[in-house]
């Protein structure tokens, strides 16, 4: 007869206990994903400074800014937006346990831009100081000076071509407005004020610029006429077109005669003469480039003088300008 053994094993309940608790522990200490957030503030000029507040281990990053410019992998970058709009910016941090994304709306505000490309530029420049009279004339009776208006413009570049903020700017004892953009501006409302003769510019400096005080004495205000230019052109009868003051603009470094879209303000052509004429001729490759509709015509003429600051060539400008209305049939 066989004989069957039982063997009973007494198993510490304080060790399985132990291991049971190291085991749960083990468990977890397992790697939580981050959690992805930021803050940011804006700076004139199209220009965002990102916070990175994100919670927990972070191995990578990414930041999507929800422009056509490349990301970053910065912690907490600073991205300069090209154009006002409202752009969704991502941020997505990740490590062992998983990744997280933090969207946000960042509004970028262009209402009050200035609109600049009706200035004269120059190809050494990195920065303007304009100074511009407005005449408008009766265009009934193109003789009958209706009222001047000025406006002071100043855009000062850094090496990236980009505007930057160089303090407060006044011209004549009155502040000029320093926009969105970075451009600094002021617009007269009516004929009680506008440039005469001299124009005192002074800059508080900043962004490499020195402090600037300066007197614009050794150029002149260019006297400008009405536009006198015919008001309508006929496509497919018209092959060129004299677009023409009343009078030859006769003290003037260089004159700008420009068509552009009454809508958008789009250059459509221009040409450009020197001092002692009225006007210049478009051909008819040029009136190509008109379509039916409705455009602006604009006359500027200007002198310049043009200085260094820190090595910085910085332009100043007197200008005469006159506009009228223009339809393409």
């Amino acid at each position: 007869m066989n004989t069957i053994k039982i063997r009973f094993v007494r198993v510490n309940v304080a060790v399985f206990s132990l291991l049971v608790a190291f085991g749960f522990s083990l468990t977890s200490c397992k790697t939580k994903p981050p959690r992805a957030k930021f803050v940011y503030d804006q700076e004139n000029g199209g220009v965002v400074n990102f916070s990175n507040t994100s919670a927990g281990e972070i191995t990578a990053l990414i930041w999507d800014f929800g422009d056509t410019l490349e990301g970053s992998t910065e912690t907490s970058p600073t991205h300069r937006y090209l154009a006002g709009g409202t752009y969704t910016v991502s941020l997505t941090v990740e490590n062992s346990g998983g990744k997280n994304t933090y969207t946000e709306d960042v509004v970028i505000d262009d209402a009050d831009r200035e609109v600049i490309e009706d200035y004269p530029v120059f190809a050494d420049a990195e920065g303007y100081f304009y100074a511009r009279n407005r005449f408008e004339y009766d265009p009934i009776t193109p003789s009958v000076l209706l009222g001047i208006q000025a406006s002071a413009l100043v855009t000062m570049y850094d090496t990236s071509n980009f505007l930057v903020n160089v303090g407060t700017v006044n011209v004549n004892g009155v502040q000029l407005d320093n926009n969105s953009d970075n451009t600094y501006s002021y617009h007269s409302k009516d004929s009680s004020w506008y440039f005469k003769d001299v124009v005192r510019w002074s800059a508080e400096g900043g962004n490499n610029f020195p402090t600037i005080v300066e007197n614009i004495t050794s150029v002149e205000f260019p006297e400008i006429s009405a536009i006198v230019s015919p008001t309508t052109i006929v496509k497919g009868i018209d092959n060129s077109y004299n677009m023409r003051v009343k009078d030859p603009i006769e003290v003037a470094d260089s004159i700008i005669f420009r068509i552009e879209s009454a809508t958008t303000g789009e250059m459509i052509v221009q040409k450009s003469t020197i001092g002692g004429f009225s006007g210049v001729a478009f051909d008819s490759s040029d009136l190509l480039l008109l379509t039916k509709g409705d455009y602006t015509m604009k006359v500027i003429a200007f002198t310049f003088e043009r200085k260094e600051f820190n090595f910085k060539p910085v332009y100043f400008t007197k200008e005469s300008y006159t506009e009228s209305e223009l339809t393409v049939r």
